[in-house]
């Protein structure tokens, strides 16, 4: 049966994505940023009259929150749901943007929280923002919105103006909505074959968490030991972002790792950097 896909507007997007542990965190760069942004204007320059199409994003309805609130399961889609978020936070700065959307994360609350901060407390958001590596992307990403748009008050205005009515009315996303009988994982499985390269860590974290690979006779087994793992794999990330802890074990540069549980198979593999080939 043919994959549907519905185009909905970015002002139509509701509800609550919540990103499973099996993803990676937000990995969106000011190359990736700037480009959409800079495409979504040059477009409407030229096609004023159609629409901007953004890949697809790819759902699995969890039923109704105790609030009542639509929730999915977000299994394809992230880095363009976040930055779009972060689009409208920025925009927030020069004029009063609705939250169509909210995201949380399984394995991985303090980013919500972090997220939040980055328009709220500014200061503090500068402060922590080495703290986690999503951390660090969250805020890198956010500032290259904030200095797309630009401080000058009058043209900043504008062009905030301008981007939101294009998100509002000019953007959509091809909306496509898994059954209750599709694995959330393995469907993101499936569409990620052939996507930008994963870290060796995030390479090894995929093995780990490949449902095959984990014992156990029910899949409710198999679906706890899965949050488990990526709950304890972030809490190993999380302890080698202490910058402290890091000195002690190497004299490598945090910032030459994307992840930093990189350094730990470094070790295991016993190879020089002369002798390392892409995927020791």
């Amino acid at each position: 049966m043919a994959v549907e896909f519905i185009a909905k507007t970015i002002s139509s997007l509701s509800g609550n994505f919540r990103l499973p542990g099996y993803q990676r965190g937000y990995r969106w760069t000011s190359d990736e940023i700037e480009r959409l942004l800079d495409d979504l204007f040059e477009w409407n320059d030229n096609s004023p009259k159609g629409f901007y199409y953004l890949q697809p994003i790819v759902v699995k309805n969890l039923g109704k929150n105790a609030d009542g609130i639509d929730e999915y399961e977000l299994i394809d889609g992230q880095q363009r749901l976040t930055t779009i978020y972060l689009i409208l936070l920025a925009i927030k700065k020069w004029l009063p943007a609705p939250d169509f959307y909210s995201l949380s994360y399984d394995t991985r609350p303090e980013s919500l929280k972090y997220l939040e901060s980055l328009g709220e407390s500014p200061e503090k958001a500068e402060v922590e923002k080495n703290r986690y590596i999503d951390f660090r992307y969250l805020h890198n990403a956010y500032n290259c919105i904030l200095d797309w748009i630009g401080t000058d008050s009058k043209d900043a205005l504008n062009k905030a103006i301008k981007l939101y009515n294009l998100l509002c009315d000019k953007v959509k996303v091809l909306w496509y909505e898994a059954s209750d009988r599709e694995d959330g994982h393995e469907l993101f499985k499936r569409l990620n074959i052939g996507r930008i390269p994963l870290t060796n860590a995030e390479l090894v974290k995929a093995l780990f968490l490949n449902r095959d690979s984990i014992k156990g006779r029910f899949m409710g087994e198999k679906s706890l030991r899965q949050d488990e793992i990526a709950t304890q794999w972030e809490h190993m990330e999380r302890q080698l972002q202490d910058e402290s802890f890091w000195a002690f074990l190497t004299n490598e540069k945090g910032k030459d790792y994307p992840s930093r549980l990189e350094l730990v198979f470094d070790f295991m593999s016993g190879k020089r950097k002369s002798e390392r080939e892409k995927y020791y």
